[in-house]
């Protein structure tokens, strides 16, 4: 269970829960970013460029090096995705200067 310092919680006093079921193993679906019913998880973050050297220098997968968004509400921030253990998809998001 994770939360966010200093921001304000429900009953739960938490804001992200993780779970790994060890018994019984699950069976891997196919989590494809492309793939109906797949989602993935963002982290903002303040500098794109610092945590992907970071987590790849710590053995963190990535799918790409971080690249300049172009288009939409977050035109001019940056984003990368990475995997998990798992192989399921997350993100990390630097928004835009004006943000």
């Amino acid at each position: 269970m994770m939360r966010i310092p200093g921001a304000p919680v429900g009953p739960s006093g938490h804001h992200l829960e993780l779970v790994e079921y060890v018994a019984p193993r699950g069976e891997h679906a196919d989590v494809a970013t492309k793939n109906p019913g797949s989602g993935h998880l963002a982290f903002i973050v303040r500098d794109t460029q610092g945590a992907y050297r970071r987590l790849k220098d710590a053995g963190v997968v990535f799918r790409s090096e971080p690249v300049a968004i172009t288009e939409g509400r977050n035109r001019g921030g940056y984003t990368v995705y990475f995997l998990d253990p798992d192989g399921i998809t997350l993100e990390l998001v630097q928004p835009p200067p004006q943000f």
